[in-house]
């Protein structure tokens, strides 16, 4: 019996349906990371804000001697607690400022506007930046991660760049 003759490999091709494969998905999933990430920097926002209002009212209540302790030899000086009151306002600003950086930048991705892969890449590198650590510090350095390896596929860029005739719908 005669063995059929071994057939080396020859060069795999791979054709896809749609001709920008998963970029739609891939996109869908940097949005809801950069919205998720807007939401945690806004929500930091909140909690920095209601850190001044609560440090501001114990800071009032040492300084008029309203505590436990009345000898005025006893209590501390406000400076301290002014800093950490400028150190909250500054966290509360950059907090509030990336979040409306990422919100704008997920807005523009997900309708695919003009400059959309501008600011998906802004708020991933300013989710990367992050160091006064809002609501967790992981999660906006992975969304940024994600959302810059993401934006950086060449199918992805020429998804967002394809007029939307001739790309698939984006996915809802």
């Amino acid at each position: 019996m005669s063995q059929p003759p071994m057939q080396t490999p020859t060069e795999l091709t791979y054709a896809s349906v749609r001709p920008f494969g998963n970029a739609a998905l891939l996109l869908r999933l940097a949005v809801i990371f950069t919205f998720l990430s807007a939401l945690f920097d806004l929500l930091g926002t909140i909690v920095y804000v209601g850190l001044i209002f609560f440090m501001r009212n114990l800071g009032s209540r040492i300084s008029t001697g309203t505590t436990s302790t009345t000898s005025a030899a006893s209590m501390p000086s406000t400076f301290p607690m002014t800093m950490m009151l400028i150190e909250y306002a500054v966290f509360a600003g950059l907090a509030f400022v990336v979040g409306i950086t990422k919100l704008i930048a997920g807005i523009k991705l997900h309708r695919l506007r003009a400059g959309a892969w501008g600011w998906g890449l802004a708020a991933g590198i300013v989710g990367c930046i992050e160091l006064w650590c809002s609501l967790g510090c992981v999660i906006p350095l992975a969304a940024g991660v994600y959302t810059i390896s993401i934006l950086s596929f060449a199918h992805v860029r020429a998804y967002m760049l394809a007029p939307p005739d001739r790309r698939n719908s984006f996915p809802t």
